[in-house]
């Protein structure tokens, strides 16, 4: 279930946000917080609260639920998680570092989604931001239509 632990600079750069994004909310990286994080770095995303919960646990089993849901809105502000928006009363999760690129074909008739990697499309969106002296912080394309058979 994960996807690979991210390398020890961008390790370095998350646990760098983390905590200074709890201490301007005046928290505390506490033991289950940096289990939490750990685990939201290492499972595949997106994910639920319940399978970062099951990632938790493999680090620490005495992780509950509640500290799961607690810490997930700090995450999410901390700019290391974002909420995936749908229709599914299922709430899901995705890592979310900084230059992300998100792209998606959504089909209006069936809300079905499809996930769509093109390198050469996420470089000319870099570039082009550059050209315009821009700082990427997250690329998302959607593009929707009607899925034809």
């Amino acid at each position: 279930m994960t996807e690979g632990d991210p390398s020890p600079s961008e390790n370095e750069a998350i646990s760098e946000a983390w905590s200074s994004h709890l201490r301007a909310q005046g928290q505390r990286l506490t033991t289950p917080r940096r289990v939490v994080l750990q685990a939201s770095q290492r499972v595949s995303s997106p994910f639920s609260a319940e399978d970062l919960l099951d990632e938790a646990r493999k680090i620490d089993g005495l992780i509950s639920l509640p500290t799961i849901y607690r810490n997930l809105p700090l995450l999410i502000g901390a700019g290391i998680l974002r909420k995936i928006v749908r229709d599914d009363p299922t709430q899901l999760y995705a890592n979310d570092p900084p230059g992300s690129v998100e792209m998606k074909l959504v089909c209006r008739k069936t809300k079905e989604e499809k996930v769509i990697h093109d390198d050469c499309l996420r470089l000319r969106m870099l570039l082009l931001a550059r050209q315009n002296n821009f700082r990427v912080e997250r690329i998302e394309v959607r593009i929707e239509g009607v899925a034809e058979p």
